[in-house]
């Protein structure tokens, strides 16, 4: 009988863990997608790629995350880092594997794509499993709308160039008319 009730509580206690951890996983996520939705929200007035970045970098800051985001423009393509000068061997990285897979990972590196961005992750915490499939789940959520904001950019520039166009377009039309 005292065995039984031993086995019992050793069950029981395994079960409140069990459900202990599984309550830091959710409390975990939901911070992780609260961070995420601040981050969107974030981005809806942000007008410059600079700015895009240094708020990409916050989102990224508590993650201990080193990591290093290309932006892919038509007129050409920038590059940024959180913690220092971007080297030009991930500049060379990150254009060859513009192309890849959505996923790249090499050790602790993963490179992850979408058409009009790519993030480099220098750190994957390959270490913690957990955290790193975390990562793994949210990070293509942080970049889907990230990839629709630096193409709201572009169509934002074009727009204002064709402005600029016609604008010019319409003085040289008025000069001419003037003159006739």
């Amino acid at each position: 009988m005292n065995t039984f009730i031993e086995e019992l509580k050793k069950l029981l206690k395994q079960d409140i863990e069990q459900a202990q951890n599984t309550a830091a996983i959710a409390m975990t996520d939901y911070s992780d997608m609260g961070r995420a939705m601040r981050y969107v929200s974030q981005t809806y007035g942000v007008k410059s790629l600079t700015r895009l970045s240094e708020c990409l970098f916050e989102f990224f800051s508590p993650l201990n995350l080193n990591v290093v985001t290309a932006f892919w423009f038509e007129s050409g393509n920038e590059f940024f880092s959180n913690n220092s000068a971007v080297c030009p061997l991930e500049k060379e990285l990150m254009l060859n594997a513009k192309e890849g897979e959505r996923f790249i990972d090499f050790g602790s590196r993963t490179i992850i794509n979408y058409p009009n961005v790519s993030l480099l992750v220098k750190n994957m915490p390959l270490d913690d499993p957990e955290t790193y499939g975390r990562y793994k789940d949210f990070l293509p959520t942080m970049l889907g709308s990230t990839d629709a904001k630096v193409q709201s950019l572009e169509t934002e520039q074009a727009l204002i160039g064709q402005t600029h166009e016609l604008g010019a377009s319409f003085a040289a039309v008025r000069s001419t008319l003037v003159a006739v």
